[in-house]
């Protein structure tokens, strides 16, 4: 009952659980991200590994948009992209995708397609307080 009611609590025993496997960390790293804590979203990419990943830089760069760092998103943006082509097959290693997890491929494109709309949005203006009454 209480997991269904803290959906951050079910993502960080998830996380927990799977021990030393990267995509609980990375989910609950966005489950962080999504929910506004975004103190907490560092840590836990922290703990997915020390390997770089398209899905880390991804996260980082949907991170910096939150914190209004323009820059830094694209810095993400960039890093994540030049893996991504690294790690494309070619002829020195034409079996590149073998043994990937395939999920994290599409989760990095679709969160790169955000990130990148992000970073092409206008930056937002803080709102004004409403008049007061006279």
């Amino acid at each position: 009952m209480l997991a269904h009611a803290c959906p951050g609590l079910q993502a960080t025993r998830w996380a927990t659980s799977l021990g030393g496997r990267s995509a609980g960390w990375r989910g609950l790293a966005l489950v962080r991200l999504r929910a506004g804590k975004l103190d907490d979203v560092e840590p836990a990419l922290a703990k997915a590994g020390k390997v770089a990943d398209p899905l880390d830089h991804a996260i980082r760069g949907l991170l910096a948009i939150a914190r209004n760092d323009r820059a830094g998103a694209r810095d993400r943006l960039t890093k994540a992209e030049e893996l991504i082509e690294a790690e494309k097959p070619g002829a020195a290693n034409p079996l590149a995708y073998a043994g990937r997890d395939w999920h994290e491929q599409v989760e990095a494109a679709i969160l790169l397609t955000e990130l990148r709309a992000a970073i092409a949005a206008p930056p937002t203006l803080p709102v004004a307080p409403p008049p007061r009454p006279k």
